[in-house]
């Protein structure tokens, strides 16, 4: 379900990559299912060979979703990269040193992205983030509704994985098999089985 949610963003949006973000049950966030068109980047050429220009952007857009779990918002921006506002929000979730060495090498000219936290029964539980627009152009107010709308349906199904992981690591460290409440239902969703 996760994959297909991912693409069908990608298309609906005309977004270049989509990624979901999952919490890993131990307060921190995990990439899953990147939705990934090639074909979409006729003005910002992506350098496959640089692979320290790949790991920035993968640490810059963690740090972004990371911060957007944190408080819980959306961020719609037309380029991350020019955002200073964000990048200084941003920089208790990475290094903006490293950031800042990397970023003359990093051959985009933009970077349109849109955020949306994924929340079940009030909680964050990941957040779906599309990257790089068609065109050079922010992502809409549609787009964003689009994503919110996806962001709804998936949050069931990541909270069940999550729940699940979260008992496994249970088990696994404390080889008890009497599970506290609070570890069964920290995701419980009401009329969902």
């Amino acid at each position: 379900m996760l994959t297909q949610a991912t693409h069908a963003i990608r298309d609906a949006i005309d977004a270049e990559r989509v990624s979901i973000w999952y919490e890993d049950g131990q307060g921190g966030l995990e990439c899953l299912n990147i939705g990934y068109d090639s074909s979409i980047n006729d003005n910002n050429d992506i350098n496959d060979d640089n692979k320290n220009e790949e790991e920035t952007n993968n640490e810059l857009f963690g740090a972004i979703a990371r911060y957007c779990a944190e408080d819980q918002m959306i961020v719609n921006l037309p380029n991350v990269y020019d955002d200073e506002d964000l990048l200084n929000e941003i920089s208790d979730f990475m290094s903006l040193d490293k950031f800042s060495r990397e970023y003359e090498n990093i051959q985009r000219k933009y970077a349109s992205m849109i955020s949306v936290p994924i929340l079940s029964n009030e909680k964050v539980v990941g957040v779906i983030q599309a990257i790089y627009k068609n065109g050079a152009h922010m992502f809409s107010d549609v787009d964003e509704q689009i994503v919110i709308s996806v962001s709804m349906e998936v949050a069931h199904t990541i909270a069940r994985n999550i729940s699940d992981l979260m008992l496994q690591s249970y088990v696994a460290s404390n080889n008890d098999t009497d599970i506290p409440l609070d570890v069964l239902d920290y995701y419980y969703i009401p009329g969902v089985k």
